[in-house]
């Protein structure tokens, strides 16, 4: 038996802790991830007509059970063109960028490794779960529209991610998510598959160059997936952003210093009121809205007593002086206080 320390085995003391164990405990999620969204892959019947069709549902209904179950633990990007637009728009650390990279190859392998040994439908193709342009595409069209497709589908996910953004259209709204995923894959397929092989994403193509030891033309999908990541990233933050200006895009690659992306950088500064007052009223028709969504209640400068109440979106501030609670039916109360060392001074004056 082995030797018990407060009611725990003593092999239990040695399991790994901190910052490594969260680590490993990320790798594996976005490994998983990477397993469950690439596994159908080796399981399509390309003789069906309706192939394309079936496919679009079935990839973006799988990417959503995989998101669904790691999303909380590693934020489940799967395809290292999401990772690329989560790191130009500042959302993650460069440096979680090579775990991510062989977390999501692994999984990739691994999925279509599995798939290669059990599809009954593999035997007669000859670039098995190798994405590859359809009969009379030309490298340069199969680019452009790999550069097409990641476009639209990587501005989908950062508009999707954008912390700013309506509550009606933010992931924590998990229907809205549902079907984006699902109609976007689902036009990608029906659309992209003849053409390019709706590919988006150099892990499936590295992965199956390995199973199938041939790397032919599959610099396709190195080369027009990166060129649509970065451009989404470009579009939402420069044009579709409900911050949309200059000065957040000085801050955003301005990487000298620390860009937060819940704050509204194109807010001028306001006296005597603190930072989630200052940006919450920033396009405060924008954000008014005739259902309690939330409420912001802000002390009024100037009176001390009266309370200015303002029915606006969530901003999801993140400063100290800021409290949160549940309302009934979801909704999500967000009471701003001054900050100690002003009510100090309306005590003394």
């Amino acid at each position: 038996m082995p030797h018990r320390v407060s009611g725990h085995p003593s092999w239990m003391r040695n399991l790994p802790t901190g910052n490594l164990w969260q680590l490993t405990r990320r790798f594996l999620a976005e490994c998983t991830a990477a397993f469950m969204a690439n596994f159908p892959i080796m399981f399509h019947d390309h003789t069906r007509k309706y192939e394309a069709f079936v496919s679009g549902l079935l990839v973006g209904s799988v990417v959503y059970c995989a998101i669904f179950t790691t999303f909380v633990i590693c934020g489940a990007q799967i395809n290292p063109m999401t990772t690329l637009a989560v790191i130009l728009s500042r959302r993650m650390s460069i440096i979680y960028v090579p775990m991510y990279l062989i977390a999501q190859m692994a999984g990739t392998l691994l999925s279509l490794y599995i798939g290669f040994t059990i599809s009954p439908f593999v035997a007669n193709r000859t670039h098995v779960g190798m994405p590859m342009p359809g009969p009379g595409v030309t490298d340069l069209q199969a680019i452009g529209m790999e550069i097409i497709i990641t476009f639209f589908l990587e501005l989908a996910i950062v508009a999707l991610l954008d912390e700013l953004r309506l509550p009606s259209f933010h992931p924590m709204n998990k229907i809205n998510a549902f079907v984006l995923l699902v109609m976007v894959f689902f036009w990608i397929d029906l659309i992209a598959l003849p053409i390019s092989g709706a590919c988006t994403n150099p892990a499936r193509s590295l992965a199956s160059v390995v199973i199938n030891f041939s790397f032919e033309r599959q610099y396709i999908y190195l080369i027009g997936p990166p060129i649509g990541s970065a451009l989404s990233v470009l579009v939402q933050e420069i044009f579709l952003s409900p911050d949309a200006s200059k000065a957040r895009i000085v801050g955003l690659f301005n990487y000298r210093k620390v860009f937060n992306r819940r704050e509204f950088y194109s807010t001028p500064p306001t006296n005597n009121l603190p930072p989630q007052a200052q940006n919450a009223n920033v396009g405060l028709e924008y954000f008014r809205t005739t259902t309690t969504l939330s409420t912001l209640s802000v002390k009024s400068a100037t009176s001390g007593t009266d309370f200015t109440r303002l029915q606006v979106r969530s901003v999801f501030p993140i400063s100290s002086d800021s409290r949160w609670s549940r309302e009934s039916r979801g909704s999500l109360r967000l009471v701003l206080t001054k900050p100690s060392d002003e009510r100090s001074e309306q005590r003394r004056s």
